[in-house]
């Protein structure tokens, strides 16, 4: 497999995400990875060498099914969605100029409590823990508290 820096430059994504997916896969068992040796399809997945006759015959494309045909037809119809005031998921950009809505969020954070001030809890927000913790035990079956769950702010930090 390419290394996650490459294969993130490939498809235009973070090498964070990348990294992701390579642990998912490794942890499920479909890759293997070495330190020095890089990450490869694990052992047990790979099928037995073919003759170059099976191989040319394996690599004919299959056609969609039906039901991929109509995913694939939806998709061509998404486009972005236009820059409008309040428009859900779309940055703001021009239709709300930063210092406007700078000026409004700190007339009304002057009227109220401030931010909390001081650290928190340093394994991360208690709620949010626990949250994670009941996700993994019910989408992996993996036994865990709030305890056992630590909150980092990215890759680098975990």
């Amino acid at each position: 497999m390419p290394s996650t820096r490459v294969l993130a430059a490939a498809l235009g994504l973070s090498r964070g995400t990348v990294t992701l997916a390579y642990e998912q896969l490794i942890a499920e068992g479909f890759f293997q990875a070495e330190r020095g040796a890089g990450t490869r399809v694990a052992s047990d997945l790979t099928l037995p060498d073919k003759s170059p006759n099976d191989r040319l015959r394996d690599s004919a494309i299959p056609p969609l099914s039906a039901r991929a045909q109509r995913y694939a037809r939806a998709a061509g119809q998404i486009s972005p969605m236009p820059a409008v005031p309040f428009a859900v998921s779309v940055p703001a950009g021009d239709t709300l100029p930063d210092d406007i809505w700078r000026r409004i969020g700190n007339r009304i954070r002057a009227r109220g409590p401030g931010a909390p001030s001081g650290y928190g809890e340093p394994a991360g927000a208690p709620e949010l823990r626990e949250a994670i913790a009941e996700y993994v035990r019910k989408s992996r079956s993996v036994r865990c508290h709030a305890g056992q769950v630590i909150i980092t702010s990215g890759t680098q930090q975990g």
